[in-house]
Order: structure tokens, then C-alpha cells, then sequence
């Protein structure tokens, strides 16, 4: 970039940056001061509109109920109500009373405002009327009009022997909209009977259409709540039909204002109205007409002021930058003649010309720096020679570098192959030694399913519990590995301690009792809410507890926590397991927690095991940044302990809602017999074992051999859940559920693989899977997942579906 670029940018940073932020801030401070004038007189307005609606209304229930205690209006409602009693209205004796009232009712009605005025009897029959409707002569309470808003004022003010109003609705007889005020009318304390006066639409309009202070769009919006519509009253100015036609649906994004408004709420602040177009409003409620108010005006009318401000700032800024420039200019050229000329020197030099040399004379600083660019190029001549030289010996070391890093590239691929090459055979070990355990632990379930004799059942229990410890060694040997192979990765959440703890007491629940043990918990000071891997601390604790209670005879076992440091974000727990039980001599004590290693021969012998468990503890305590130990005295007990490091979270204590155990095999045979199943396993074994356990709950299997089976039979039936094994011939799970997930994406498809690691889970969740069922299965584990998947039913109370 030329220097007369960078003048010219530097100018214009340093002049309008400052002019920038000055006119921004300004604007954005007019705005704001626009929206609160605004907001302020729209809610004085509002609050006017209530006050005048107030006004309006007492001023007509003073009216109605001064005309009922009227002795004209007294003595007409006795004369016409007897008068009224024969069948022709037109008698004497009815025209008599009739003229009596006519007068008044005629002149204060001008006077008031009312349109029509009611004499009602008792029975509620309309005696009297100013305009002869169609309401005349018909009873309120069994007649044709019996549903109107008069009829209803009608028996409110007789029950309640009081003035009282309706709300403003279209009334049909008058073929217009109309409120009504109704009072009762008492001679010797007596009910006579009740007078009504009628008021329409011109008063309330007029309230509605006064536009005073609200510019060129602003406007009173009056509406009610008529079920889920919020419906206008009054005529608005942009729609002078709005009038019991426009509606506006509830919890519709356009005129949120009246929607609160009519919900007895108050407020104000910007909105979208009715026209969908933005608008600052003010907003209230009017209890005794049950009618909401807002009063609002276009923010693009409002802002007027704003933006004539903003263009004459533009204008400004315009005018500014052309200066700017000028002067930038000016200036360059001050500079880009010598620059301009040291330039060229230095391109001859940059060519290979070392004799070239600067000629500035000028005594400013660009005369010193090209001084001392000639000295520097006097200098480089004389170092020429030397870099020459110094290059060839450069050249000899590059070539022996350059071996080393070849050879270093070949060692750390070979490395890298090596690993992969572990973690393939891991996957594939897993997968291998968990399919036949699965065929085991689910013959196994349906065995002591099928009646068998005492002795089988025994013999069977046994078969289940051999699989369950085969199993948990071939978990310790592939965590150890996967540990070793850099695989494991902790992960980072928030739990609860005691929560971890609980746990714990459940799972070794059994275990404590049929040894008659005590098992006791020391939660101390240490934060309920800390943050880290809550899985991996659990499986630290289970293998400690499970180790103590295999070792103790009698006596108790006792689980504790310490709180050894506690900083800020950070906290270092120490998790001990206290047993009565054998105990350990001190010089097999150091050996403990390296793999594969026993107290002694006779251990193995009397309580089985392989030691892994404790190696997986000291080195999921050093992933964790803590360590492992043990104390023991022979014949007295142990304690075995490990330290982590845990993130203190900040969030509060959660509130524990207890949730009553769901029996996942008794719903799915009560509720779900006769669902449709597909089941896609290529292993003939495993398809047996688990078409057996899904049709003893009720479940109707149909069977794929591979994925594009499943793919063909998922697109032909109608099918409530896909079990998917992964590993299969022509196409695997994964792709399979890809295909599937295209065309449908409602259909529950679950993983059922040996395939347990987090990769494997990883890779099954982003096919589209919704939920991972590992091999070897667990009947009970089954059962609860498919049920959580399931299609839910009225009379099905399950667990709560995730997302």
C-alpha cells in the first residue's frame, strides 16, 4: 500500500471515527428520548381513554338509575304494565300511560345520549319502549330475545336490586351495536319492575376516533374477549369496519398489546399491531366494560424526527470526508517524491545491484533513513561473501536434517499404524467375545423363564452369575486397554456427590444383606454440585465397596468423602473405603494396584478376581489429577482410598422429584402385545435369543438377516420400532438407518450391538439411531429402552420420551 494510502486512511480514521461515535451516540441517544416521549404520552392518553370510558359509564348508570326513581317513570310503569295486561297495546288506557313516558324518555334521551328507553315488568315482559323494535311486546325471559344483553341486565338488576351495565355487543332488533344500563324500579318498596336505557355506538366511536396528540397514524384500538378472539368494538382509523368484524386470534403474533389489554394487563413499549406493523403502544384495562384499550402510533412516524437528524449527519459526514481527503492529499505529496525515489533504489538493490545508492540529501528524517539504508548496503556488500560461504556449510547440514526427519516420519506413522492397528483389534475383541456372551446371559433369562426344576434353576443361577463376573472382567480388561491406548477421555458434567453415593447403596444393596453387613456413609463438608466425569468416579467407588464387601466376613464397610482443598472453581476430594474385613500384609501392599496382581495365591483361590479393578482405579485417579492408596492391617480390615480434582459448579442444589420404578415387562405385555418389531441381525444365534425374549412380552418379531433387508421391509410395513444391530453383510446398521432416516424420520431405531464403545455410541446417535442397547443384553435393560421408545398410550404410564 502506498504511503499516500496510508495518509489518506490514517486521516480519515483519525477525523471520522471520532465523528462517527459522536453522531451514532447521538442518534441512538435521540432515539431512545423519541421512544420514551412516545411511550409516556401514549400513556397518559390510555389512561384519559379509561378515565372518559369511566365517566361515560357512571354518568349512565346516574341516568338510569335517576330515571327509576322518577314519579313519571313509577306511575307509567304501573299503568302500562296493567295496560299491558290486555292484548291490544293500543287501548286508551295503555296510550294514556304511554304519552306520560314518551316526553321524558324522547328529551333525555337527547339530552343523555341513550337511543331507546325500556320499561320492563317484572315477568320480563318489555311494557314500553321508545322505538317500537322488534324487542317490543315480547318477554325477556321466555321470548325470542332471551340470550341478549339486555335480557341479561334485565335479571341481574332485578336479582340484585341495583344499576347495573352490559357489555358493548351487536344487538339484533337494532340491527347495530349497543350497550344497555338497567335499574330496578321500587314503589313502597316494592319491586315494580325495570327500567333499561339503550346507548349505541356514537359516543363510544367518537372516544375511539379522537386522534389528538397521535399524529398522522396513531389511533384507539377498544376490543373484548369473546372466547379465543380478542374482537374490536369501535371503528379504528385504518379500518372503519373494524367494528365487531376485525378479530384477532389469541396468542397471535400481531396485536400483542390488546391481547394483554383485554387480559387485565398494563404496559406499555413496542409492538406489532394489527396491520403487522411495527408501533410503540400504551395498553389498559377497563374492569367494568371488561374492555381492553391501547392507544398507538407507527414507529416509522415517530422516528421522523430521528431520521431527519440522522441525514443531515450523513450530510455532515459527506462534507467531512471530502475535507479529509483534500488535506490527505496535500500532505502525501510532501512525502512520496523522496520515498518514491528511496523506493527505486531499493527495488535496483532488491534485483542484485549492491552498487546502487540513495542520493536524498534533504536533512529530515527521510534524509537519515536513507543515510543509513547506504551504510546498511555498504555493510551487506561485506557480508555478502560471508553468507556465501556460511550457505554451503548450511547446505551439508540440511541434507543430514533432513534424514533425521525423515526417519522420524517413518517412526511416528509406524506409531501411529500401531495404535490403530490396537484399537481395531480392542473393537474387534469386544465385539467377538461379546456375541456369544449374549447368546449366554439371553438363553440363560428364557431358561429360568421356562419352569425349570429346582436343581436347574440353581444350576442356571449360577450360569447367570459367572456371565455377569466373565463379563465385568472383559469390561476392566478393555477399559485398562483403552486407557493404556490414550482412548479414554474424561468427560465434563455436573453432578451430585451423594447422589453417586446412593447409588452406590442401591447397586450393592443385595451384596451387604446376604452377608449381614453394615454399610455405612460419611458424606462430610464436601459440595453437593461439583463438576467432572460422575461415570468414571462412580466405577472408582464400585470397585473399592465391591472389593471391601467380597473381603469382609462380618462387621461393616464403611464409604466416605473428605474435602482436602477447596479453591476457587476447583475442589480435591478424598474418596475412602473403610472394611472389618481380612486385611492385607504390608508387604504385598506396594503391589496392590498394578495390573493383574493379588495379595497372594490362596486370594485367588478363596475370592476370585483379577486385580483389575484397583489398577483401573489408580489410573482413572490419575486422569483425574489424584492418586490411590491403602492402609491394612491383617485380621483387622482396610482402607483403600483415591483423591480427584472436580470443578465446583455454581449452579443451586436441584430439587429430587422420587419417581415410582416402571415394570418395563409387565407394560409391554399389558399395554404393547401385538406391536410389530422388526429385528435386523445377521447372527442366527442372536436372532433366536432376541425374537424369544421380545415375543414373551407380547411383541410381534418380524425378522431382516442384513441391512438392506431391513431397508426393504422398513419401505413395505408398518413397523412401531427398528432393532438394528450394526456389524452386518451387504449393508451395515449404520447405513442402513442413513437410508431409512431420508424417508422417515418418526420411526424409533434402536442400536443392539456389541459394539460398546463411546465411538461406537457416538457413530450410532449421528446415523440417526435414537437409543443404544449394548450385547451382551440385559433382558430387564431391553425391555425399559424399547418401552421409553414406544408409541405412547393413554393407559401407559412410562418414562418420559427424550428428544
Amino acid at each position: 500500500m502506498k504511503i499516500s494510502v496510508k495518509l489518506l486512511v490514517s486521516f480519515l480514521l483519525v477525523s471520522l471515527i471520532p465523528l462517527l461515535l459522536f453522531g451514532g451516540a447521538s442518534h441512538l441517544q435521540f432515539n431512545q428520548t423519541i421512544k420514551e416521549q412516545s411511550l409516556n404520552m401514549l400513556t397518559t392518553i390510555v389512561q384519559d381513554r379509561m378515565v372518559e370510558v369511566t365517566h361515560f359509564l357512571e354518568a349512565n348508570e346516574n341516568v338510569a338509575t335517576t330515571a327509576a326513581s322518577t314519579t313519571v317513570v313509577v306511575d307509567a310503569m304501573v299503568g302500562l304494565e296493567r295496560a299491558f295486561e290486555l292484548p291490544d297495546t293500543s287501548s286508551s288506557g295503555y296510550l294514556t300511560s304511554e304519552a306520560k313516558i314518551r316526553s321524558l324518555a324522547e328529551a333525555n334521551g337527547r339530552l343523555w345520549g341513550f337511543s331507546d328507553l325500556f320499561l320492563i315488568s317484572v315477568d320480563g315482559s318489555v311494557v314500553y319502549t321508545t322505538l317500537h323494535e322488534a324487542d317490543f311486546h315480547t318477554n325477556l325471559v321466555s321470548g325470542p330475545f332471551h340470550d341478549t344483553q339486555l335480557a341479561q341486565v334485565f335479571e341481574r338488576a332485578k336479582i340484585e336490586r341495583r344499576t347495573v351495565s352490559s357489555a358493548f355487543k351487536y344487538y339484533s332488533p337494532s340491527d347495530q351495536p349497543a350497550m344497555f344500563v338497567a335499574a330496578p324500579i321500587f314503589g313502597d318498596s316494592e319491586l315494580l319492575g325495570v327500567v333499561a336505557i339503550q346507548i349505541n355506538a356514537t359516543k363510544i366511536n367518537g372516544l375511539a376516533q379522537n386522534y389528538t396528540g397521535l399524529g398522522e397514524t396513531g389511533e384507539t384500538v377498544i376490543a373484548i374477549l369473546e372466547d379465543d378472539l380478542v374482537v374490536f368494538v369501535t371503528p379504528v382509523r385504518h379500518d372503519a369496519t373494524a367494528a365487531f368484524t376485525r378479530e384477532v386470534p389469541l396468542n397471535s403474533r400481531l396485536a400483542r398489546p390488546i391481547q394483554e389489554a383485554v387480559h387485565g394487563i398494563v404496559g406499555s413499549g413496542p409492538s406489532f399491531d394489527y396491520r403487522d406493523l411495527e408501533v410503540f403502544a400504551a395498553w389498559g384495562y377497563v374492569p367494568s366494560m371488561k374492555w381492553g384499550i391501547v392507544v398507538k402510533i407507527d414507529t416509522k412516524e415517530a422516528f421522523a424526527p430521528a431520521i431527519a437528524l440522522r441525514n443531515k449527519l450523513l450530510r455532515l459526514g459527506l462534507l467531512v470526508l471530502a475535507l479529509i481527503i483534500a488535506a490527505a492529499l496535500l500532505v502525501s505529496r510532501t512525502f512520496s517524491k523522496p520515498i518514491g525515489t528511496l523506493t527505486n533504489v531499493t527495488l535496483q538493490m532488491a534485483s542484485g545491484d549492491l552498487q546502487a545508492r540513495n542520493r536524498v540529501t534533504s536533512k529530515d528524517e527521510i534524509g537519515l533513513l536513507a543515510r543509513s539504508f547506504n551504510m546498511m548496503a555498504d555493510r551487506l556488500q561485506m557480508t555478502n561473501k560471508e553468507l556465501e560461504d556460511k550457505n554451503i556449510l548450511l547446505q551439508r547440514q540440511k541434507h543430514k536434517v533432513e534424514s533425521v526427519s525423515k526417519a522420524l516420519e517413518d517412526k511416528a506413522r509406524d506409531l501411529a499404524k500401531a495404535s490403530q492397528y490396537k484399537s481395531e483389534f480392542l473393537a474387534n475383541m469386544s465385539h467377538e467375545i461379546r456375541t456369544p456372551m449374549n447368546a449366554i446371559v439371553g438363553f440363560t433369562h428364557l431358561l429360568q423363564r421356562s419352569n425349570p426344576t429346582r436343581k436347574q434353576m440353581e444350576r442356571l443361577s449360577r450360569i447367570d452369575v459367572s456371565a455377569v463376573h466373565l463379563l465385568s472382567i472383559i469390561n476392566n480388561i478393555l477399559d485398562l486397554s483403552k486407557i493404556e491406548a490414550g482412548k479414554l477421555v474424561l468427560e465434563h458434567s455436573d453432578f451430585g456427590l451423594n447422589d453417586i453415593f446412593d447409588q452406590v447403596q442401591v447397586l450393592m444393596k443385595e451384596n451387604v444383606k446376604g452377608k449381614g453387613l453394615r454399610f455405612e456413609v460419611d458424606r462430610n463438608e464436601v459440595p453437593y454440585w461439583i463438576r467432572g466425569d460422575s461415570t468414571r468416579l462412580r466405577q472408582a467407588v464400585l470397585n473399592y465397596v465391591s472389593n471391601a464387601i467380597k473381603f469382609t466376613e462380618q462387621g461393616s464397610v464403611l464409604l466416605r468423602a473428605l474435602l482436602l482443598e477447596e479453591q476457587e472453581g476447583e475442589v480435591l476430594v478424598r474418596i475412602e473405603v473403610e472394611d472389618t474385613g481380612v486385611g492385607v500384609a504390608p508387604d504385598t501392599l506396594p503391589g496392590l494396584f498394578e495390573a493383574f496382581e493379588q495379595a497372594d495365591a490362596s486370594t485367588t483361590r478363596e475370592y476370585g478376581g483379577t486385580g483389575l479393578g484397583l489398577t483401573i482405579n489408580r489410573r482413572l485417579a490419575l486422569l483425574m489429577g489424584g492418586e490411590v492408596g491403602a492402609e491394612s492391617e491383617l485380621g483387622k480390615g482396610s482402607t483403600f482410598w483415591f483423591t480427584a480434582r472436580l470443578g465446583r459448579s455454581q449452579q443451586a442444589r436441584p430439587t429430587v422429584t422420587a419417581e415410582a420404578p416402571v415394570d418395563a415387562e409387565t407394560q409391554l405385555q399389558s399395554h404393547y402385545a401385538g406391536t410389530r418389531i422388526l429385528l435386523a441381525e445377521d447372527n442366527a444365534i442372536n436372532r433366536e435369543v432376541a425374537e424369544s425374549l421380545l415375543s414373551n412380552v407380547g411383541l410381534v418379531v418380524a425378522i431382516a438377516k442384513d441391512g438392506t433387508q431391513a431397508v426393504a421391509m422398513v419401505a413395505a410395513g408398518d413397523y412401531a420400532m427398528v432393532l438394528m444391530d450394526v456389524q452386518m453383510p451387504m449393508m451395515d446398521g449404520l447405513e442402513a438407518t442413513r437410508v431409512i432416516r431420508s424417508g422417515n424420520n418418526d420411526l424409533p431405531i434402536l442400536a443392539m450391538t456389541a459394539n460398546v464403545f463411546a465411538e461406537d455410541r457416538k457413530a450410532c446417535m449421528e446415523a440417526g439411531m435414537n437409543d443404544f442397547v449394548a450385547k451382551p443384553v440385559q433382558p430387564d435393560d431391553l425391555f425399559a429402552t424399547i418401552l421409553k421408545w414406544l408409541p405412547l398410550r393413554d393407559d401407559v404410564d412410562v418414562v418420559e420420551k427424550s428428544e
